[in-house]
């Protein structure tokens, strides 16, 4: 997904920041490429704090998300090969990753294995801040390196 951006009260955001990148990285001493993309709830919600811009799934702008937002790419490049995460199963029953960044800032995710050789696609699905109290609702479970969630899923193994 390629985000261009919105005109939300006569404002233009610009989402170009939220474009897909490649990004390279060693897994298990071999050069893996990470195809990231970057889903729409990174900037909207459910609260209805500001226009709707998914009426079919109920999304609402987030000026809260969106200036988040701006910071993911740099994560991802900078944060993310360093960190760990908690595996999960979603809605839908397959792997989802989730972790949290400095201010508690919580990032879920899902790592997929295209047909391309030493490729790993990552889609951010949701990124936003959490309250102490919202705390409790996170996915639970041993925090995993996300070097090593990367190996498993090259390999094509799951890490539930």
């Amino acid at each position: 997904m390629n985000w261009r951006g919105f005109t939300i009260k006569g404002e233009w955001k610009d989402l170009t920041h939220l474009q897909s990148f490649d990004h390279e990285v060693e897994v298990d001493g071999q050069p893996v490429t990470l195809l990231v993309t970057f889903g729409s709830h990174c900037f909207t919600d459910e609260k209805e704090n500001g226009p709707i811009l998914f009426k079919k799934e109920g999304r609402y702008w987030s000026e809260e998300r969106y200036q988040l937002s701006l910071q993911l790419p740099e994560i991802i490049r900078d944060r993310f090969m360093a960190s760990y995460a908690v595996a999960f199963r979603s809605k839908s029953g397959g792997e989802q990753y989730h972790y949290m960044e400095i201010y508690d800032y919580a990032i879920f995710f899902d790592i997929n294995k295209p047909a391309i050789p030493d490729t790993l696609r990552i889609k951010v699905v949701s990124a936003y801040e959490v309250d102490q109290w919202g705390k409790g609702s996170l996915p639970k479970g041993d925090a995993k390196r996300i070097k090593w969630i990367l190996s498993q899923r090259i390999q094509g193994k799951p890490t539930l």
